[in-house]
């Protein structure tokens, strides 16, 4: 039968303890790997057990190689500088290997935006950080997911969101305060078209709402017109999907320079509406953080709610 591998013989020293759960707990963690072993014992009607086993464990530790060095490789990875000279195909392989990883299954990533050093120095002033955002759906969301919870705060007969682009985005990176906090950190958009706060931001007779949609997005699609894109106000399922996907790189890579979207009880508008006066409003981490999406009257001023913007290609 051959040498009998260390992780398997911990493996059935676990599972033999007596007045221990590592023996439970050992069975459960391996759970695929014990229901194979277990069909080859109750299937075995060649007196080839030993070798069926010997190939599982062949099989196992190949699969165990893999995923160790897809780990270590993720490890290593952060968002290119786009700087370089051929910083396209690098923002290329990192977005394919990052969204491969992230979802558990391939989606094809088309070519990011031919921009020129010009554009991507606006971008890095004014925290925008390149995405591809694919094209499916809710029900292709992996496991690990924080799916927005439409049904705790919301009638879904009113929900219309709009769906995830299929596109390249741009997509504000700057941190999200708590509400008490007063204001986004070093925020450097804000203050190019000269709005203080993105709290309680209403310089006119108009609310919260309708001052983001007619006042401040007219002024800051002007300031990124150059990127030759349109410049919207996040939809709530874009800042769900990208949310999961910035806590995802703080965990497997390292990348720590996004922020937790979810981690503070300040909102954000969405471009959204829910009907003809309420938008939807995401990212109370009191209500769910990156699962929380409600609405709010678009003529309200609560000081509460933010907002960030994307520009899509």
């Amino acid at each position: 039968m051959g040498t009998i591998p260390v992780w398997l013989h911990d493996f059935i020293d676990k599972y033999n303890a007596h007045g221990d759960a590592g023996g439970v707990a050992g069975m459960l963690n391996n759970y695929p790997l014990v229901m194979r072993v277990g069909k080859l014992l109750i299937e075995d009607t060649s007196g080839l057990f030993c070798t069926n086993l010997m190939n599982l464990v062949d099989q196992h530790e190949v699969a165990q190689r893999e995923q160790q060095s897809q780990a270590d490789r993720l490890k290593t990875l952060r968002y290119p500088s786009l700087a370089g000279k051929n910083w396209k195909a690098e923002l290329h392989t990192w977005m394919q290997e990052i969204l491969d990883a992230f979802l558990g299954f391939h989606v094809e990533v088309p070519e990011p935006p031919s921009l020129n050093r010009a554009q991507r120095r606006l971008l890095k002033k004014y925290k925008f950080w390149l995405f591809f955002v694919p094209a499916i759906g809710e029900d292709k969301y992996p496991e690990h997911f924080i799916k927005l919870d439409w049904n705790r705060f919301l009638s879904g007969a009113n929900v219309a969101p709009l769906p995830l682009a299929g596109r390249w985005v741009a997509f504000e990176t700057i941190y999200k305060p708590n509400y008490w906090e007063g204001r986004y950190p070093d925020d450097q958009l804000m203050a190019a078209v000269e709005i203080d706060s993105r709290f309680a931001h209403p310089h006119s007779n108009k609310g919260e709402g309708d001052d983001l949609l007619e006042c401040i997005l007219p002024k800051v699609a002007e300031v990124l017109k150059s990127l030759d894109g349109e410049t919207k106000i996040q939809p709530a399922r874009t800042f769900n999907f990208l949310g999961n996907l910035f806590n995802w790189l703080h965990l497997h890579t390292s990348e720590d320079r996004l922020p937790d979207l979810g981690s503070t009880n300040s909102l954000e508008w969405c471009g959204e509406r829910y009907d003809s006066q309420d938008v939807l409003i995401v990212g109370n981490c009191d209500y769910g953080g990156l699962s929380y999406v409600s609405t709010d009257w678009r003529g309200d001023r609560c000081g509460r709610i933010a907002f960030r913007f994307l520009v899509q290609f």
